[in-house]
């Protein structure tokens, strides 16, 4: 996503989570699945993958270790 590239991930277990609803999912055990993934690929426009870019910008360690030192925080 920071590459501004399309993705295609599982949508087993965090990916759906992870991606946002920034990317292309798709059954990891199903061929025919994964092969319309990649055919959705092709449609994926500038703007989108801009939209992308900027979701996974939001999310860095520096801001993952503030939300896991404000959990801890408020549990001790």
């Amino acid at each position: 996503m920071l590459a501004e590239l399309p993705v295609l991930t599982s949508l087993t277990g965090a990916a759906p989570e992870t991606a946002g609803g920034h990317a292309v999912l798709v059954d990891p055990f199903d061929p025919e699945s994964i092969a319309e993934g990649i055919d959705q690929m092709e449609s994926i426009n500038a703007k989108h993958l801009k939209n992308a870019k900027t979701y996974a910008l939001e999310h860095t360690w520096i801001r993952t270790a503030k939300m896991t030192t404000s959990i801890y925080k408020k549990y001790m």
